[in-house]
């Protein structure tokens, strides 16, 4: 959440139920309807647990002019919420009058932490051997409440559209971005436009909102992070969005990744470029819009890259990336189907949930908080998870990241007057320190209170609930309400709409009448979110969960440190927030890591400030408890494809019970029951130490037999006893077979087509622990049948192209005549040239391309 989003001012209304009057409408509400009365506003109700009552709320709030929102199927509606839709003035009189309590959406902040840390990006090739079967979330929907997204971002389609050969076309034997192509029309001729133009990598890295850094990319080809694409309107920039549509490969000009299938770094003749098709997001909605893959979900667009980072992030750790076994970044369940709501649309939360169950989705992602809200489970954001946890969809919610915000501090009331002390700074990050809020939740629902507040000059201001009281420079609102979980809550709003700063130390004291040992939690809100700005006496992390993290029903995870070289792996993180709620009802119930490295959307050169198309594929380390809630999330999807009948309280519990204990998990209300297991989850036995990698090269010897010309491939070493292999016959980019025992096949070769092109991966203990690729002409003598000329001939070839030419050929055919036997290329695409129709013809037929030489 940018700065500018974390200043705006809440927007929170509840309307008590009972008879009309003017303290039964929430103040802001009030103000709104005061200050714009005709305001449309959407909003959400809390309806009765009685069916009949249900009813009469319903016919009362039309009777008042509030209108149900409606969605695809009718009414929006989430269990006992019902999403409605009116103007300001008639939302406030209606609430009341109909004895309705409606709510909207709290503020809420992101939870990904502030600052990321700008550690690089070496822990990222930490990639290795991935198990070889397994669940990998098929059939199993995850949905994501969140900020935007880029969908268009490389890490986002699937490499389903094919292995397509390309053009050697400076005859180096490696594939050299702007140098070599792809003939996209099949004319025998490479034009500029043909060329693959790479996609560098780059990262994005803050070590504040004001100091960005961005890791140049290096200009080179590294198949395990770039991605090529050919330039149809020669421009260095890939083109994509809307304007392409739904039926265009990657909705944009053609996107390719490199296979680098033997892991060595290169892209070699033996080896072919995958078109990036197919999106892994089945479908987006901002509340006004739902969007569906192979409907019209290209036509989404794109907003600001503060806007679709951390949607963009949170999808990536779940499915993003392509399943190479050498490629560094991939999604933890990548046959899973991932839609997302954005949450910076003015429809609330339980209108993102209710479509998301219509659209099918099993679990639920809540990737923000808000810690300024009712802590006992009892909030507008705790309703809307167990409601529809309550309809069988598994929730998931983060901690929070306030651990280390120093804003809560949880004690007890001792002898009146309790005193909460808050020290605010003049400035934070450059900014002035020009509103707070100091809240302080009692458990005694019966407590009285009379409450003042001090000024840093010593001032005493004695406060009257919803009066608004002046100061120099501002003024202050006290407002007092009581949940039904019985937790009385205070809420003291400092505001300078003077452009003074409240530089200083302020006291909330309340005279009361509680019991010296009641439970008081304070929780401070300022400008810096989750960061340290405005501390509160006595700063403790006890009870800094953020709701929707306190609802009865989520799953609340924590952070731990897993990739981050600054900081000790395993540890938990020091922002995580730490349990128990306030009414100790609950706590955290595991933790996972928090700092993978996830994609950053596609951002503007003028922003990023590199040249054009290093600009366009950004990743960066995404840090803080919304990291956290993928991991559980794809562990879940993992779960739910192999037992799809659970319910959500037994994956609540399935993960509680098989979470991993070692000798640095401590206190329950830090690590929940310890760290996520995923292995153990699903399988009841704790995950292993993968392998190494094995080098393997493929090779092949081409026999003439009775049955005509046959290819015997091997895999040199062979992987032992234990090896299988699965291999890809023609090369197309689809698996031919699954894992297989041994490591050697024969292949049948069609006089018609000389040409033989396999990749293979090779297993072992069950990991994916190696590949190679293999491009040969087999040779005219394998064509003889036994005992003519002589008797039988055999060829052997190795991984290489196994041509019979010094030009790097492959081809089935004549090379393209350029009069002196090299490339046959042209310098410019001919005038009035169609750029995407030729492409998508060649898709639409399927074809495979030849792979044509130069000199």
């Amino acid at each position: 959440m940018t700065l500018a989003h974390a200043a705006l001012a809440p927007l929170v209304l509840i309307a008590s139920a009972g008879p009309f009057h003017e303290a039964a409408v929430d103040p802001e509400l009030r103000r709104i309807a005061d200050r714009d009365p005709d305001r449309e506003l959407v909003a959400t109700v809390r309806l009765p647990g009685d069916p009949a009552a249900r009813s009469t709320v319903r016919a009362a709030l039309a009777a008042h002019g509030v209108r149900p929102r409606m969605g695809p199927r009718g009414p929006v509606r989430l269990g006992r919420l019902d999403v409605v839709e009116a103007t300001a003035r008639t939302l406030a009189r209606a609430a009341a009058a109909a004895g309705a309590e409606v709510f909207m959406d709290p503020p809420v902040e992101a939870l990904a932490v502030g600052p990321s840390d700008p550690s690089g990006m070496a822990s990222a090739s930490a990639h290795g051997p991935v198990p070889l079967a397994g669940p990998r979330g098929r059939g199993v929907r995850i949905a994501a409440m969140d900020t935007g997204v880029d969908i268009y971002h490389p890490h986002f389609f699937a490499a389903d559209g094919g292995a397509y050969p390309w053009v050697d076309v400076d005859g180096d034997g490696v594939l050299t971005p702007g140098v070599d192509a792809v003939d996209t029309d099949l004319d025998g001729l490479i034009s500029d436009d043909e060329r693959l133009i790479l996609l560098d990598y780059g990262a994005r890295f803050a070590r504040s909102f004001e100091d960005i850094d961005y890791e140049a990319p290096d200009g080179a080809l590294q198949p395990a992070t770039d991605y090529l694409f050919a330039d149809f309107d020669d421009d260095g920039i890939r083109g994509y969005g809307p304007a392409y549509g739904e039926a265009t490969p990657g909705w944009g000009e053609p996107l390719f990744v490199p296979d680098d299938a033997d892991g060595d770094g290169t892209i070699t003749l033996d080896e072919r470029v995958l078109l990036l098709r197919t999106s892994k997001i089945a479908a987006v909605s901002d509340g006004a819009r739902m969007l569906r893959r192979g409907v019209d979900l290209a036509t989404w667009g794109r907003t600001t890259a503060a806007e679709e980072d951390h949607g963009t992030a949170v999808l990536g750790i779940l499915v993003g990336g392509q399943d190479l076994l050498f490629r560094r970044h991939r999604g933890l369940v990548p046959d899973a189907e991932v839609l997302l709501f954005d949450r910076l649309a003015e429809a609330p939360i339980a209108a993102g949930v209710a479509w998301a169950r219509d659209e099918g989705a099993r679990v639920i992602l809540h990737e923000y908080a808000s810690y300024w809200v009712e802590l006992d489970g009892t909030s507008s954001l705790d309703t809307v998870v167990d409601e529809a946890t309550a309809e069988g969809l598994v929730n998931v919610c983060g901690t929070g990241n306030a651990g280390a915000a120093r804003k809560h501090s949880r004690g007890v009331a001792g002898e009146s007057p309790h005193i909460v002390t808050a020290e605010v700074p003049a400035q934070y990050l450059d900014f002035p320190v020009q509103w707070l809020w100091i809240t302080t939740h009692w458990r005694d629902a019966a407590v009285a209170l009379d409450c003042a507040l001090v000024t840093p000059r010593g001032t005493v201001m004695p406060l009257v609930p919803n009066t608004p009281t002046p100061f120099d420079g501002g003024e202050v609102t006290l407002s007092i309400t009581t949940t039904t979980a019985g937790t009385r809550i205070v809420r003291a709003q400092l505001a300078s709409p003077e452009g003074v700063d409240l530089a200083g130390t302020w006291q909330l004291a309340c005279e009361h009448d509680a019991a010296p040992d009641t439970t008081v939690l304070a929780v401070l809100r300022d400008l810096a979110s989750t960061g340290v700005a405005s501390v509160v006496e006595g700063d403790d992390p006890r009870s800094s969960l953020g709701s929707p993290g306190t609802a009865d029903t989520c799953i609340t995870v924590g952070a731990a440190h897993f990739d981050d070289r600054d900081r000790r792996p395993g540890g938990l993180a020091d922002y995580s927030s730490r349990g128990p709620r306030i009414d100790d009802g609950r706590t955290v119930d595991l933790v996972t890591p928090g700092d993978p490295i996830g994609p950053y959307p596609s951002t503007d050169s003028a922003a990023v400030g590199l040249e054009p198309p290093l600009a366009q594929n950004n990743y960066r380390r995404f840090i803080g408890t919304s990291a956290a809630i993928p991991h559980a999330g794809a562990a879940i999807a993992a779960l739910l494809e192999v037992e799809p009948d659970l319910t959500p309280a037994q994956v609540r519990e399935r993960l509680r019970e098989r979470a991993s204990v070692d000798e640095r998990v401590g206190d329950e209300d830090h690590w929940g029951r310890g760290r996520l297991d995923a292995r153990a989850l699903v399988y009841g036995e704790p995950a292993t130490t993968p392998p190494e990698f094995v080098d393997v090269a493929l090779t092949v010897d081409f026999v003439a037999t009775d049955e005509g010309c046959v290819a015997t491939l091997a895999l040199d070493p062979a992987g032992g006893d234990d090896a299988t292999a699965r291999w890809d016959d023609d090369y197309d980019g689809a698996w031919d077979t699954e894992f297989v025992p041994g490591a050697a096949r024969e292949l049948a070769i069609p006089v018609a087509a000389l040409e033989l092109a396999v990749r293979v991966e090779i297993g072992r203990g069950g990991w994916r622990v190696g590949g190679a690729a293999l491009a040969a002409v087999a040779p005219a003598s394998c064509f003889v049948e036994p005992g003519d000329d002589g008797g039988e001939v055999s060829d052997e070839h190795t991984g290489s192209s196994g041509t019979d030419s010094d030009t790097g050929s492959t081809g089935d055919g004549p090379r393209a005549d350029d009069g002196g036997g090299g490339c046959g290329c042209a310098t410019e695409a001919g005038p009035g040239r169609n750029l995407v129709a030729p492409w998508l013809l060649l898709v639409a037929l399927g074809r495979r391309r030849r792979a044509r030489g130069a000199a």
